[in-house]
């Protein structure tokens, strides 16, 4: 983004993943915006969670008057000039996002069922091992005042 010329303080980062809209970053960058502006993305797939909620956003700015530009996608993307090669490759990079992201979620499920197959945890990794669980754990009897005796 600042290789891009855009300022320090206009550039807004979500660190939420999942299928969830409601982002800190997205809502403040929408919230700044003002018609002739222009929202400069690396990749269209980061400003939409799935294809329609993409198209519906993308739709809203353009109603807006706000223009978009995608700055590393293989098809760029510049909705300040319109026309139908700038619709088809929005079209065409929220399809391939949307696919990806359903890929993405089949192989993490598929790797979830193997490693549950063979007897292995799944999801993140505990950032405590058993010996500090087990340490915390006796701290935190000890100061449990219903554990505690008077006399």
């Amino acid at each position: 983004m600042r290789a891009a010329g855009v300022a320090e303080e206009h550039i807004y980062v979500d660190k939420r993943t999942g299928a969830n809209m409601d982002r800190e970053g997205l809502t403040a960058l929408l919230g700044f915006a003002r018609p002739g502006d222009r929202i400069n993305v690396l990749a269209l797939d980061r400003l939409g969670r799935n294809m329609r909620e993409t198209l519906n956003l993308l739709h809203d700015l353009t109603v807006c008057g706000v223009f978009l530009r995608t700055l590393g996608d293989k098809l760029a993307v510049d909705t300040s000039e319109p026309g139908p090669g700038t619709d088809m490759a929005i079209a065409l990079l929220a399809m391939f996002a949307q696919m990806e992201r359903i890929y993405m979620l089949d192989r993490a499920a598929g790797a979830r069922a193997a490693k549950e197959a063979r007897g292995l945890s799944t999801g993140r990794p505990a950032k405590l091992n058993a010996t500090t669980r087990a340490g915390a754990a006796q701290r935190i009897k000890r100061c449990d005042p219903r554990e505690r005796r008077v006399g």
